[in-house]
């Protein structure tokens, strides 16, 4: 047999990009302009007045900043409080959207390029719970993915039962279209939502 080989000319360029620092509220904004504001919601049986969110000031992941980073005071964490009145999948999702109080609306937001791997730093208190990412491409389908933490076993995705900081990353596999046949040929993936699981023995009462 007779065969050809080809190389591809294509080059990749991979570029790291921090899409929100969660250091303040109204840090970032849509690609119109409109400012991004981050809102919670819980499930079914949500306790009266939860989940509740809050920016924590002066928080930050070490191994990420550093013990004693100079920009100590401008950092912060997002907190979210919650609480069930009964155990089961009960679930937080933390969601962009724009406007504020009642008039705030869930937003999609744009991530630029073509994206390879997505990660967060979370928090983990060893409760039984998953955390998870969802995502939209051009034609509408959402994906959801099970973030899986570095340096934990990897046999349980999307879990944060551990203690401390971790870095939470997927990498988007290749059936996740950010390419049309027609041009322009880039069409990227839109970030919807973080969904927080409960596990249905684990405690959910704080």
């Amino acid at each position: 047999p007779v065969g050809s080989a080809f190389g591809d000319e294509r080059t990749l360029k991979l570029e790291s990009r921090v899409i929100e620092s969660f250091d303040a509220p109204g840090d970032i904004t849509f690609e119109d302009g409109t400012t991004v504001n981050w809102q919670i919601r819980g499930s079914k049986f949500s306790t009266e007045g939860f989940p509740r969110m809050a920016y924590a000031p002066e928080t930050w992941p070490i191994d990420l900043f550093g013990k004693n980073p100079e920009n100590r005071d401008s950092l912060q964490a997002l907190g979210v409080n919650g609480r069930f009145d009964r155990q089961g999948y009960n679930t937080i999702e933390i969601m962009p959207g724009e406007g504020e109080g009642d008039d705030w609306v869930e937003r999609p937001l744009q991530l630029p390029g073509r994206i390879k791997m997505f990660d967060f730093w979370v928090w983990g208190s060893n409760y039984n719970y998953t955390i998870e990412a969802h995502f939209m491409d051009y034609r509408g389908i959402t994906h959801r993915f099970e973030m899986v933490p570095t340096g934990v076993d990897r046999r349980v995705p999307g879990s944060i039962d551990f203690s401390g900081w971790r870095n939470m990353f997927i990498d988007i596999p290749g059936y996740v279209k950010q390419a049309q046949s027609y041009k322009p040929n880039y069409a990227g993936l839109r970030f919807i939502k973080i969904v927080i699981r409960t596990h249905p023995e684990e405690a959910v009462d704080n």
